[in-house]
């Protein structure tokens, strides 16, 4: 049985090749072969929140929330597509604030020191 991906990840919507932030969302497009009637594309174990056969080399596909390196793969009526290296799709982890220093300030409009005196 002949695998239907074939290729590699090429983001749009501005993200970096192949990542895009743990909350999913990002669109994606997948290059390869076979792609004709398409009927899942998986992150990992999670469905794509969507995607859309283009042609029979090209799906775009929306990425559901998820976390670390997860294997994409599309199903068709000939089967699953292999896992491979070309079809890995990291998220990005989201920024951790573990501390904020001073944790008070002036109200808004209230200057920090006094203006000094005209002379």
């Amino acid at each position: 049985m002949r695998s239907p991906l074939r290729g590699t990840f090429i983001p749009i919507s501005g993200m970096n090749r192949d990542k895009c932030t743990h909350q999913g969302g990002t669109t994606i497009t997948i290059t390869g072969t076979n792609f004709t009637g398409a009927t899942a594309v998986t992150f990992g174990s999670t469905p794509a929140t969507s995607f859309t056969v283009v042609s029979k080399t090209k799906i775009t596909a929306t990425a559901p929330a998820g976390t670390g390196i997860v294997g994409v793969t599309v199903t068709t009526a000939g089967g699953t597509s292999s896992k491979t290296s070309k079809d890995h799709y990291t998220y990005v982890p989201a920024p951790t604030v573990t501390g904020v220093t001073p944790t008070t300030g002036p109200k808004a409009g209230v200057p920090l020191s006094p203006s000094p005196a005209p002379t």
